[in-house]
């Protein structure tokens, strides 16, 4: 059926959808369609109604072959595996910026041009580790927002051990799992509370405030939505089945 807001304003010019499909060929059967070829598959299609010069004939052959310019322009190969592992390497091996000896905002850069130097691309020798800072002084032509977006890369000391490592996430503490299961094992053993049942907690996590996701939940349900989040729980399956198994606890042997 047709919007109400369309009639209102005389919008709508057929009452459902199998009507707009008909008044849609009787209107285009007064222009010729048109035939093309597929730059991408080679296939001859026809315009479903009159529009302007088409090129691919769907999308997938329109996203594939968007792709395939990405992939074979001048930095074809930047998102590839080779040259992630190339950086990551580079990063690795120097630790800190080679220009101003800064460990945060780290990123990999040729010595010879990306396009200058194609059989040194993935080369160890051929890089260097940059600040996002000092390597847009290497690229000025280039925007500094670039540089600032890719500038994740951080070298921290390992709590563990002292090691220097680049840090994959901001909240990364150790440079392995071993050193992480080493220092968990080493923590004294806490007990703690639930914030959100009331349940006794033995942890070596002394900032543990819940005893299951479903009580992180509710925490968080009421700290976001308030009033309505407490509607919003009463329907909850999971929120009823939660309650009925504290209520079970609580009840005595």
């Amino acid at each position: 059926m047709a919007k109400p807001s369309n009639v209102a304003v005389g919008g709508a010019k057929a009452c459902s959808k199998e009507c707009s499909y008909k008044v849609r060929e009787t209107r285009s059967d007064k222009q010729p369609r048109k035939s093309y070829e597929c730059k991408r598959c080679g296939k001859e299609f026809v315009e479903d109604r009159p529009r302007g010069n088409l090129q691919y004939c769907s999308n997938k052959c329109s996203a594939t072959a968007r792709g395939l310019a990405r992939r074979s322009g001048r930095n074809a190969g930047r998102r590839s595996l080779e040259f992630r592992v190339w950086a990551r390497e580079i990063v690795k091996r120097d630790l800190k910026c080679v220009d101003c000896g800064a460990i945060e905002g780290l990123q990999a850069h040729h010595i010879k041009g990306w396009n200058d130097a194609p059989e040194l691309r993935y080369i160890l020798s051929n890089g260097e580790t940059l600040c996002w800072r000092c390597h847009h002084t290497r690229h000025p032509e280039l925007p500094l927002a670039l540089f600032e977006r890719r500038s994740k890369r951080k070298v921290i000391p390992c709590e563990r051990c002292g090691k220097q490592f680049v840090a994959k996430k901001p909240t990364q503490k150790y440079c392995s799992q071993d050193c992480a299961i080493e220092a968990t094992a080493t923590r004294p053993i806490s007990i703690v509370q639930c914030e959100t049942c009331g349940e006794t907690i033995v942890t070596r996590d002394s900032n543990r405030r819940f005893c299951c996701m479903a009580c992180k939940r509710v925490d968080d349900s009421k700290r976001m939505l308030g009033e309505v989040g407490e509607r919003l729980r009463a329907r909850c399956p999971m929120h009823i089945r939660h309650r009925e198994q504290m209520a079970k606890k609580q009840q005595p042997n």
